[in-house]
């Protein structure tokens, strides 16, 4: 096969995916005679967009050679899979200046800029991503001094490097601070208005943020959706609905806004209505959007509704129930009284569940007085509760109070104590921690 004949294939592949038509593109490359490492480097890309890592990884291991790209590629799809770009990027035979601020971006991105500054330190060639990755990563991590500074010295900046700084500042609830950096922007992106106008919003400054929302240029969605979720937790629906309709194009994530808006006001019945809307304007609901609906009818006790929902999830919208959606059905059956049915379908979920769904049917327990139904849920939360941040002991021991074990409830107390003094002991050594030299390695 003519080296052209292959770059051309080579383009199809890229351009059909870019089109959303992977399949066709996996097509194709199956069918070339003869592939160059280019064609395996574009089905690692696109499959990685797509979201089918494992698929990127079975075509990395298949590749009769690789390059530096192959590697890069490769890096960069598991990027947000940390522990596997460590391994990747420990494997590369080299490194180059890209794969460097891949690195460094994923370990700024899961929150750990310590180690990704030890790797700064050792890129051989600091370049506008990099260093804009290392800001954000210092910003995430409550760093702005150290963040400011390398903003302060970078040689060149482009829209993402002022965008960073201006969320390093605003997440930090340094808001004139970022505010002054967007005003000094040679030119101000769209990126950057709608992190400001986030920033306002988030921080309870609704009439900032309306202002600057009116100056926005050819505003997108985006910005008057943060303004109305921000609105919705301060319970402000009527403002936020007129909001609502002076978006010009209404998108799957603005309907969510205003489903989850009414669903999280206690508003179940408004939440449905604007789903039902969505529906008519044939808009694409996503997961979050049925989460939202669901939340709405197990706040309104509509459990034939929500198990319609959560029912034709595939054959009405072609999507697969996530952990988050048989969570939340538990809920709205047991809000319903249903415990026999919650507890069924805890018991009948596609993977082992969490502390989530026995917590909700503990609660429901209490709620309808089935004492030992919730002794029986008492006992799964206690056995799942590992890696849970929250474990509800009072509610586990009044479960087992109720159902007349005692002894089960004094253990939990014990619990309770011991829990008490952890965090007392967990604070003294954060407190002798941030006084001694800091020490950070990169694990690969």
């Amino acid at each position: 096969m003519p080296d052209r004949d292959v770059t051309v294939c080579n383009a199809m592949m890229k351009s059909l995916a870019e089109d959303d038509r992977l399949l066709l593109a996996r097509r194709l490359f199956n069918q070339m005679p003869e592939r160059d490492v280019a064609s395996w480097n574009t089905m690692i890309q696109v499959n990685a967009i797509h979201g089918h890592l494992g698929e990127s990884r079975r075509l990395f291991r298949a590749m009769p050679q690789r390059n530096i790209i192959s590697w890069t590629a490769m890096l960069a799809a598991e990027e947000s899979d940390l522990a596997a770009a460590k391994i990747t990027f420990a494997g590369m035979p080299e490194w180059n200046v890209v794969s460097w601020t891949v690195m460094i971006t994923a370990l700024a991105q899961a929150g750990l800029a310590r180690e990704a500054a030890v790797l700064f330190a050792q890129l051989p060639e600091q370049n506008i991503v990099s260093i804009t990755a290392m800001i954000s990563g210092l910003g995430a991590a409550g760093s702005i001094d150290e963040a400011r500074s390398l903003f302060d010295r970078m040689p060149a900046r482009n829209q993402v490097s002022w965008s960073a700084m201006i969320q390093a500042y605003a997440q930090n609830g340094y808001i004139d601070e970022a505010r002054s950096i967007l005003d000094a922007m040679p030119a101000m992106d769209s990126v950057a208005w709608n992190t400001m106008i986030a920033a306002y919003a988030q921080d309870g400054q609704i009439e900032e943020a309306l202002a600057m929302l009116n100056q926005v240029p050819c505003a997108s969605p985006l910005p008057y959706t943060v303004v109305i979720s921000a609105m919705a937790q301060e319970g402000a629906l009527i403002p936020a609905t007129k909001l609502f309709s002076r978006i010009p194009n209404h998108d799957t994530v603005s309907w969510t806004a205003m489903v989850a808006a009414n669903a999280q006001n206690g508003h179940g019945r408004a939440a449905l209505g604007f789903f039902r809307a969505m529906d008519l304007e044939g808009v694409a609901a996503d997961e979050i959007t049925i989460l939202s609906v669901l939340s709405a009818c197990g706040h309104e006790g509509l459990l034939a509704e929500g198990w319609s929902y959560f029912v034709l999830l595939g054959d009405d919208r072609g999507m697969a129930a996530s952990v988050e959606h048989f969570y939340c059905m538990v809920d709205v059956i047991g809000r319903a009284g249903r415990l026999q049915e919650a507890e069924d379908l805890i018991a009948s979920m596609p993977f082992v569940p969490n502390v989530v769904p026995w917590t909700s049917l503990l609660a429901a327990c209490r709620t309808h007085g089935d004492a030992h139904r919730g002794a029986r849920a008492a006992d799964r939360v206690l056995e799942s509760r590992f890696g849970a941040i929250d474990v509800p002991y009072a509610l586990i021991c009044n479960a087992y109070l109720g159902a007349g074990r005692i002894q089960d409830a004094e253990m939990v107390r014990r619990m309770m104590r011991e829990q008490q003094l952890g965090l007392g002991a967990r604070r003294r050594r954060r407190v002798a921690l941030s006084q001694s030299t800091d020490c950070f390695a990169l694990e690969i």
